[in-house]
């Protein structure tokens, strides 16, 4: 006979059992899920850049968890432990990880995107930069001014470069970011400041050119700092000045995101709904859950938990 031991995971929705016995699996630690497709990933991440995950109260990873699904569990404070486990489905764990390795600048084997890797680019050359404007002033204190020239045309040159990467960088996340999404919600997550602001004039001025759209809602995705230095927000509040100092009407009681009212245009009778409508008007798909889909889900669920437990004791 096999002794079984069962945790449930709070908020991830599933129970993980171990078998201890002589019939136990080679593999003693099930996970049984209300969904067969959550798996779990382990990340070795010095305890140097834990704290940058965790963030002040929990926020950053709170915040993680609750943008991409997954469930992350980080090792005991001062446990020497470098091992975080990430739970949840294969989209989820690749979403939190990805995260978490633009939290700490880690190479965490995820791929990045052409946005990421445009900006990534840009970055280095940001670096560049800083090394050639170093030179050319270090020439210039020990007198040898051709040479600090030299530097500082060197450095004048890798700004241009920086300029159009981060350009290009911009337009690219922020495809990469709303692709799918309803023409009325728009997420600026991935962008620096005046990216941001540049991209919500440009959604606003689309809509309200449209004619058929005052009285309409607009979603604002700006998160809510915790990826930035310090957790302090940067976009939020430039974006609300931005729309205030327009005067537009503004929903703020979401924490990651502003909702306004289009003002400009004819009546709104027979525009799309943000709920009803999908980037280039196309239907938008129906919210995860609708349909009679629990039962299935939770069928799979006894199935699996029953094998479980006759692998267990048989």
């Amino acid at each position: 006979k096999s002794l079984v031991a069962a945790l449930f995971i709070s908020g991830f929705g599933g129970l993980v059992f171990w078998c201890f016995g002589p019939n136990s699996f080679a593999s003693s630690t099930k996970m049984v899920g209300l969904s067969t497709s959550q798996q779990q990933k382990e990340l070795t991440i010095p305890s140097k850049f834990h704290g940058k995950i965790i963030g002040k109260q929990h926020a950053t990873l709170n915040a993680i968890e609750q943008e991409t699904g997954a469930k992350i569990v980080m090792p005991e404070k001062d446990s020497g432990s470098d091992k975080v486990l990430v739970m949840g489905s294969e989209e989820a764990i690749n979403d939190a990880v990805a995260k978490i390795a633009t939290i700490t600048d880690l190479d965490l084997g995820v791929k990045k995107t052409p946005g990421e890797l445009l900006r990534q680019r840009a970055n280095e050359a940001g670096k560049k930069r800083a090394e050639l404007s170093a030179k050319s002033q270090d020439a210039y204190k020990s007198g040898d001014g051709a040479a600090a020239k030299e530097f500082s045309n060197q450095a004048k040159q890798q700004e241009e470069i920086i300029h159009k990467l981060n350009k290009e960088a911009g337009e690219t996340i922020f495809q990469e970011k709303n692709k799918g999404k309803s023409l009325y919600e728009i997420d600026l997550h991935g962008l620096y400041v005046e990216e941001a602001l540049d991209q919500t004039e440009k959604r606003i001025g689309e809509l309200e050119a449209d004619g058929k759209n005052k009285g309409n809602s607009m979603k604002i995705i700006t998160g809510r700092g915790n990826h930035s230095e310090d957790n302090v927000a940067k976009i939020r509040p430039a974006v609300l000045d931005m729309l205030k100092k327009k005067g537009y009407q503004v929903d703020e009681s979401d924490p990651g995101s502003y909702t306004i009212t289009l003002k400009t245009g004819a009546a709104a009778g027979g525009a799309p709904t943000p709920a009803s409508t999908g980037i280039g008007g196309k239907p938008a798909p129906s919210p995860a859950g609708e349909g009679n889909q629990e039962e299935p889900k939770k069928e799979g669920f006894l199935r699996k938990l029953f094998g479980v437990l006759f692998s267990c004791f048989k």
